[in-house]
């Protein structure tokens, strides 16, 4: 413990520096009140001073009462040093702010016993500090986390009212590419007719014959994606279901694929191994796919770098559990991070990108199904992520 002599007298600063490196202290040493004043405000202070009553320049006395008065700064256990013995004195002296006192001659063994008392206080204070400052960042932890919730009802309300502005033009559409597929079907035998009587004199008339059936296949296969997203984005919207029920597991693989599209498309490669017969779990499928969703854009970010590589997401039964593992082909985990990518707020990303809660809030929702997740290296490069939830036996 770093300690403070502040005593006028140089003998006695002589006589206390010794007892207290013999006691095992590193000292540092004052000849007035103003320079004790100066090392105590200093950055890294002395945590217990040995103050002697009258000094130049600044008292002991006042010197206690400044540290006491002080907007900031840790807890500085004090030591008056003093001739005086009247009881109206040492009372004035604890009164400023002084936690003890000594009266000179000093005797070894009782400074030895008040310091031990000094350094218990400033253990148990420090540990006042650590516990104030964990429960300060949890505050602003919970209040961070609050906010971040706000806007995903926020976003779901948003994501609602773009349904339904989403569910009008692909009505339309869908109920226009009907009536040409019924039109088309009158007229491309009259057109084939036509064209076979003039051979090779409507090379476009021709080519439009032969690509509208694939155009009109086309146009139907965007109209069932975006009616697959936007049945993805209702659920997403929608209150969540209180409690737990039956969940199929690919299922929400499939729906986290389609809401993902647009993180993956020409950039990354999804493989699937599902084994077959997977039978459902105990969750909320919802939620399910809110992690899924997540594991796949972590997946895509990391291997962002490059641009390209690959997703494998594997299904299959583990004893009576069910192991679904996303694994990518991006640098992995650094073996430091292995523990702190599961800590809220941690992130690699930049602040335009991450929060530190994705994982966190996964690994919580996975734990609430009864189940696990887990993180490992690959050992031919990259990282895989590992949910086990329980079965529903059949």
């Amino acid at each position: 413990m770093k300690v403070l002599i502040a005593d006028d007298d140089r003998i006695t600063r002589i006589e206390l520096r010794a007892l207290l490196r013999k006691w095992g202290h590193e000292v540092v040493e004052a000849t007035d009140g103003m320079e004790a004043w100066e090392i105590l405000t200093a950055e890294d202070p002395p945590r217990l001073a040995v103050l002697d009553w009258l000094m130049p320049r600044k008292d002991g006395v006042t010197l206690c009462r400044d540290l006491m008065t002080r907007e900031k700064g840790p807890l500085i256990y004090t030591i008056l040093l003093t001739v005086k013995n009247e009881i109206e004195d040492l009372v004035h002296g604890l009164e400023a702010g002084a936690h003890d006192f000594i009266t000179k001659p000093v005797e070894p063994p009782e400074l030895k016993s008040r310091i031990e008392v000094g350094l218990r206080l400033i253990e148990y204070d420090n540990k006042v500090f650590q516990y104030t400052t964990q429960m300060e960042q949890l505050a602003e932890e919970r209040a961070k986390m609050l906010v971040h919730s706000d806007r995903l009802a926020t976003l779901g309300t948003l994501s609602a009212g773009l349904v339904h502005e989403i569910n009008n033009p692909t009505a339309f559409i869908s109920a226009n590419i009907q009536m040409i597929q019924k039109f088309w079907d009158i007229v491309s035998p009259k057109l084939g007719d036509y064209l076979k009587e003039k051979g090779n004199t409507e090379p476009k008339m021709q080519t439009a014959l032969e690509m509208m059936p694939e155009t009109i296949k086309s146009v139907r296969s965007g109209i069932d994606r975006i009616n697959g997203i936007v049945k993805n984005m209702r659920g997403f919207a929608r209150r969540e279901r209180s409690g737990l029920y039956n969940c199929d597991v690919i299922t929400s693989i499939e729906n986290s694929l389609q809401l993902c599209h647009n993180s993956l498309k020409y950039k990354f490669t999804v493989q699937k191994d599902f084994q077959e017969g997977i039978p459902e779990t105990l969750a909320d499928g919802q939620r399910l796919e809110q992690v899924f969703v997540n594991l796949i854009v972590n997946a895509c970010d990391a291997m962002e770098a490059t641009n390209t590589g690959d997703i494998t997401i594997r299904v299959k039964m583990v004893g009576g559990n069910i192991r679904i593992v996303f694994e990518d082909s991006g640098p992995g985990i650094p073996e430091e991070m292995k523990e702190k990518i599961w800590e809220t707020f941690f992130t690699t990303k930049d602040n335009e990108k991450g929060t530190g809660l994705g994982l966190p809030i996964c690994k919580g929702i996975i734990e609430e199904f009864g189940g696990r997740l887990w993180a490992e290296n690959r050992p031919e490069g990259g990282a895989s992520f590992i949910i086990e939830l329980a079965s529903i036996k059949s």
